[in-house]
């Protein structure tokens, strides 16, 4: 009897042990994007999808220049790091509780002023994923073409070429050079390496950034390159469309 009742006990203990061992954190939602821009004065809203129900935390964390550079040389896809985010203070918070629905949830952090963010998701105090926001009426886009590539600067709410815009160039071997717009909107850079990526920050006249990645051209690539812009955004049928193209 008193060996079956140690042996009780010690199953009671051992059950114990194994109840006080957390399970395996489960992420109950997931996120369609790593990046994403928003114009100024527009909210910053991320789309959720819930598999269940979900007490979720947004955050927005300020990124500096430096912070972007190391970000986007070290990744083509924008991923952020959770020690990047170490030991920093949100400029903005926002909670909701998230049923599961056939359409992806927008959770919203409201207008942010322009600026790189890292807008991070949690849900239990677990991570949940990292979206790379940019806030800006700077749109920027390069095009590889060999022995240099180009970067064409537009105004996001014209979508008309900007030339009022200075060039942050970061090469692979740890220069850096600031370089002003060419006239027309179109600016030539030289590979100066062999290998490796350039990361290119835009700043424009009213404060509004812009980033970009660049590596050398893969062997047997184009070296054609075109842009091609429409006087504005949206059309309704029967509407005249302009566009013009480089």
């Amino acid at each position: 009897m008193k060996s079956l009742c140690r042996l009780l006990a010690l199953l009671v203990l051992l059950l114990g042990m194994h109840a006080a061992v957390p399970a395996a954190a489960r992420v109950p939602f997931s996120i369609s994007v790593q990046k994403a821009t928003f114009r100024p004065g527009t909210p910053v809203r991320v789309a959720i999808s819930p598999y269940e129900t979900a007490d979720v935390e947004m955050a927005a964390f300020a990124l500096s220049p430096d912070d972007v550079a190391a970000v986007v040389g070290s990744n083509p896809y924008f991923r952020i790091a959770d020690s990047v985010l170490a030991g920093r203070r949100a400029v903005r918070i926002a909670h909701a509780r998230l049923e599961p629905a056939a359409q992806p949830t927008t959770m919203s952090l409201g207008v942010l002023p322009p600026g790189f963010y890292a807008v991070r998701l949690r849900s239990g105090g677990e991570p949940a994923g990292t979206v790379f926001v940019t806030v800006t009426a700077l749109g920027l886009t390069t095009s590889d073409a060999g022995a240099r590539f180009a970067a064409h600067a537009v105004d996001l709410r014209s979508f008309h070429a900007r030339d009022d815009v200075s060039y942050d160039l970061r090469s692979p071997n740890g220069g850096r050079a600031t370089v002003p717009a060419t006239p027309g909107g179109v600016t030539w850079f030289e590979h100066a390496d062999a290998a490796g990526t350039y990361v290119l920050i835009a700043r424009s006249a009213d404060g509004s950034t812009a980033v970009a990645r660049e590596g050398p051209q893969d062997a047997g690539s184009s070296a054609h390159f075109a842009f091609v812009q429409t006087d504005r955004p949206i059309y309704r049928p029967g509407d005249h469309v302009l566009y013009r193209a480089i």
